[in-house]
């Protein structure tokens, strides 16, 4: 497992799918990871929440949440 987590284009997109929601992501994740036998392959709920957040901004947070125009709610 890598020292620091990053948000990679696979997570984004699985972020887009779960509306945003980083628990259905870290659930999903880990149920893959137990199917493929390395169930330690996969960060700490927290880490990933901590790389969403330090990664993504509020705007893009609120994106995935809400779609579009929520995050036009957060451009300047």
């Amino acid at each position: 497992m890598p020292s620091r987590v990053g948000v990679s284009a696979d997570l984004r997109a699985r972020l887009a799918v779960w509306g945003g929601n980083v628990a259905a992501v870290h659930r999903e994740l880990t149920a893959e990871a137990a199917a493929a036998g390395t169930p330690d392959s996969v960060p700490s709920l927290r880490t990933l929440q901590r790389a969403v957040r330090q990664d993504l901004s509020a705007g893009d947070r609120a994106g995935l949440k809400g779609g579009e125009a929520a995050r036009r709610r957060y451009d300047v």
